[in-house]
């Protein structure tokens, strides 16, 4: 019957990562590391503590942790860098493999976590053998820059139309079934 351990290493800058490992009941043939999204926990809301059962029983080694500055992993939320992922996962991939003598590793990452095991698996192609992708957040300067509200609003309303404007709105002309061009 396959089990579940308690996973505790540290990220290459020293953060504490706490998670779960799924163990088959024989030598696993491939290990699975789960990168959860952001705001949430190793669990996935049950769904990665599911997955890595069925990983198991499938007989490969899962291991779901926290990102640093969520759930039981040290570290806070607002110091969190997609470097600073990066370094977790590549500390996952190294506890799951000297701990169950994988050579063989797949990453499953939803969401936030999607896209920065995409790119890790793009950059140490080598270290993953498997990619699976679930919703995975891929556009994070999107996401986190231009989307973000600054809370300064710049309202502009001129009295008059500046010139530019009125020559280029004077220069339009309407086709048959065309709108207006400028």
């Amino acid at each position: 019957m396959p089990s579940v351990v308690a996973a505790k290493f540290t990220s290459l800058d020293g953060i504490d990562l706490v998670g779960d490992l799924d163990l088959p009941d024989q030598q696993p043939r491939i290990g699975v590391v789960q990168v959860h999204g952001g705001g949430v926990t190793r669990h996935e809301a049950g769904f990665f503590d599911r997955m890595g059962s069925g990983l198991a029983a499938a007989g490969a080694a899962a291991l779901r942790f926290d990102l640093r500055g969520h759930g039981e992993s040290g570290g806070r939320q607002e110091d969190l860098t997609i470097s600073g992922v990066l370094n977790d996962i590549r500390s996952a991939v190294a506890y799951l493999r000297q701990v169950t003598g994988v050579e063989r590793v797949g990453l499953v990452g939803q969401s936030f976590g999607g896209g920065i095991c995409a790119y890790y698996a793009a950059k140490r192609p080598e270290e993953v053998q498997r990619l699976v992708l679930l919703c995975p957040r891929i556009d994070y300067k999107k996401r986190t820059i231009d989307d973000r509200p600054t809370g300064l609003t710049i309202t502009w309303t001129p009295r008059r139309q500046p010139n530019w404007l009125v020559r280029a709105l004077s220069n339009t002309r309407r086709r048959s079934g065309t709108a207006a061009r400028c």
